[in-house]
């Protein structure tokens, strides 16, 4: 088999063809320039959200009086959990959870 200068082509369909000029990668176009501000406007349902997660931000992670208040009874030994109260609780939020989330579309 000889194999000359000439470069080739084969299309998907499997025939040969000659190909007359080959090129490096083609270039791609710059995007579009974006103009140094862009103006956002936000629905109300979502600058209500965003107004929500900023006050949640404020807030303590832990209810620091709530804590204060059963810290001495833990130290002590007489802080005694009710362990039904506590599972009806988990059970009750579990389920308001999920008839919340089959309300709104989502598993």
């Amino acid at each position: 088999m000889r194999i000359s200068g000439r470069k080739t082509r084969v299309s998907p369909a499997g025939s040969v063809g000659r190909v007359s000029r080959v090129t490096g990668p083609r270039k791609k176009e710059a995007p579009a320039p974006v103009s140094e501000a862009a103006d956002v406007e936000l629905s109300a349902s979502l600058q209500e959200i965003d107004r929500a997660r900023e006050a949640l931000a404020i807030l303590p992670d832990v209810r620091v009086e709530k804590v204060e208040g059963v810290k001495p009874l833990v130290d002590d030994g007489s802080y005694k959990v009710e362990s039904e109260v506590l599972a009806k609780r988990i059970v009750d939020t579990s389920l308001r959870e999920s008839a919340q989330l089959k309300k709104t579309g989502k598993k």
